[in-house]
């Protein structure tokens, strides 16, 4: 039997762009997948900080990111801008 410091990870990553560490040698779960990095429990909770600095899921993300503007060239662009309230 391993000791809890003898026990190797492995940083893995699903579609939400959430990150967590998994067993090493253990099959993954359905939706997640190993990001390249292994080693010791707080070697690969340190990775994941390292590279995992906005913890909201990536739905959540994109729901809060502005719309981009349509490229210059784009039919859109030459829509008059909206007129501000009191004529300004």
């Amino acid at each position: 039997m391993n000791e809890i410091g003898d026990i190797r990870y492995t940083a893995v990553v699903n579609g939400e762009d959430q990150h967590s560490l998994w067993t090493e040698g253990r099959p993954l779960p359905a939706g997640w997948a190993e990001v390249g990095f292994t080693g010791t429990r707080d070697e690969c909770l340190a990775e994941i900080d390292r590279i995992w600095p906005d913890i909201l899921p990536r739905s959540v993300r994109d729901a809060l990111s502005p719309c981009p503007l349509p490229p210059p060239s784009s039919p859109l662009s030459s829509l008059p801008s909206p007129s501000k309230p009191g004529g300004g």
